[in-house]
């Protein structure tokens, strides 16, 4: 550990993460914590077990943990527990829940987004093939759901980083509602895997989605007075 930063990512921890997630949660120096691709071989009982551990990490109230990277975990429907906790978490900062091969675009702030389909190079070809296919953690449209009712809470979280999720229109659709009303998250890396699947089907509704997401994002980094209190307020109503 250095700097307050814990690196567990593909470490084989696998079915004893849990009591690891367990024991750093009694550690209020660490502050930065990466468990990604530890739980690709094991028995779903025990995914349930350290989706509990970081849940009960992050509603703790003293929680100092200000970023959180769960990268190509596959937790599936057992992720949903995780994205309710963000409702009423107060340190978290950042939120990667996508796949170790998004990292080409994790650079991308909203003002980077140019071109003709919300920020894509005009070069992308669709449907984009990559050479590493990771799942990511596969929370799917419940999960985007789940986690689009955690940003209209939430104050804190800046950055998101969700691609490989699995996630259609739909459930893009329900993250713009979201941001419209958040504003605190300032960075998205584009989810340029499942934006894809979205193009195949419905182009023109799938640019207007990411429109909003991006004109957003937009906004939360240049706020006005208005906007930095409109959240806030919401949560007093």
């Amino acid at each position: 550990m250095r700097d307050g930063a814990l690196h567990l990512h593909d470490t084989g921890f696998e079915s004893n993460l849990g009591p690891v997630v367990t024991a750093i949660s009694k550690n209020k120096s660490i502050t930065t914590l990466s468990l990604g691709r530890n739980l690709n071989t094991i028995k779903s009982k025990h995914v349930g077990q350290v989706v509990e551990s970081l849940v009960f990490l992050l509603q703790e109230d003293d929680c100092s943990l200000e970023v959180l990277s769960i990268n190509d975990s596959r937790f599936k429907s057992e992720i949903h527990n995780l994205l309710n906790a963000l409702a009423g978490n107060t340190s978290l900062r950042t939120l990667d829940i996508s796949s170790v091969d998004c990292a080409q675009f994790s650079g991308l702030c909203p003002v980077q987004w140019t071109g003709q389909f919300s920020g894509l190079p005009s070069s992308v070809d669709w449907p984009v093939q990559c050479a590493v296919c990771y799942s990511g953690n596969c929370m799917g449209d419940s999960g985007a759901r789940l986690l689009a009712k955690a940003l209209q809470i939430n104050t804190r979280l800046q950055h998101i980083t969700i691609d490989r999720n699995s996630v259609s229109l739909q459930g893009f659709t329900d993250l713009a509602y979201a941001l419209q009303h958040n504003y605190s998250v300032k960075f998205m890396p584009f989810p340029l895997h499942d934006v894809s699947s979205c193009m195949k089907t419905a182009p023109e509704r799938t640019d207007a989605v990411m429109k909003r997401i991006q004109d957003a994002l937009q906004r939360n980094v240049q706020p006005t007075r208005h906007s930095s209190h409109a959240q806030a307020l919401r949560l007093h109503q």
